[in-house]
């Protein structure tokens, strides 16, 4: 089986987990195989699906200081 569902890990220079994303029902991202952060920008892409997705990381931090 495999799963529909998209996390991505964020992680610091020395490994410590910082915060995870994800789409649980796999309704927007199903497939993620890289993450890149770029500035501000954080891109994702997978070798499975044909698409680009694009976070803006200064909305994500807002979001996790709730």
């Amino acid at each position: 089986v495999v799963s529909k569902t998209a996390l991505v890990l964020c992680v610091t220079e020395e490994g410590v987990p910082m915060f995870t994303l994800g789409d649980p029902s796999g309704e927007t991202i199903r497939s993620v195989t890289t993450a890149l952060v770029v500035g501000d920008d954080i891109y994702l892409g997978s070798l499975g699906v044909d698409f680009l997705g694009h976070l803006k990381l200064n909305e994500i931090t807002k979001l996790l200081s709730m």
